[in-house]
């Protein structure tokens, strides 16, 4: 009688490379994670707004402006704007399905009652339907120095 033992298998390391190589695979798939532009979920909308802001209050050089953005994204704006030999500041619109926060500058142009300027504006993001936002666009606009009013028109793109 003969009796023939068998020694336990070693597995292989070719399964373990092909699991390796379909999760690389899998991985690949899934990035960019949610919420950035390649995502079937995300859209992207080019827009051109208008706003005329009021005077709301100020602290030495910051102004605080409110008023109606009119265009592809319409709403009440805001805006938080340190002047000087350039523009900076933050601001906010409340859309409908959610709100579009960012910040942004612009250099200054000439002097006197109305001081025109032109920049760029980043949109950082947002909430409800914007909560994912993140974009830009140019900005230009003027500055009425006497009572204060904002004019700004935007164009860009916008992914949510």
């Amino acid at each position: 009688m003969t009796i023939t033992t068998h020694k336990p298998r070693r597995p292989s390391a070719r399964p373990a490379a092909a699991l390796a190589a379909l999760l690389a695979a899998l991985a690949a798939l899934a990035w960019p994670p949610s919420g950035e532009a390649s995502s079937p979920h995300m859209r992207t909308l080019h827009a051109t707004d208008h706003a005329s802001l009021h005077y709301v209050s100020s602290t030495v050089n910051v102004f605080y402006e409110t008023g109606r953005a009119t265009g592809t994204l319409p709403g009440l704006m805001r805006v938080h704007m340190r002047l000087g030999a350039s523009f900076s500041g933050r601001y906010v619109i409340q859309a409908a399905g959610g709100s579009i926060r960012g910040h942004g500058s612009a250099v200054a142009h000439g002097s006197g009652h109305y001081e025109s300027f032109a920049g760029s504006i980043v949109v950082t993001g947002g909430t409800g339907r914007y909560r994912r936002a993140h974009g830009q666009a140019q900005v230009y606009g003027t500055f009425n120095r006497i009572d204060n009013r904002l004019t700004l028109h935007t164009t860009g793109t916008l992914h949510y």
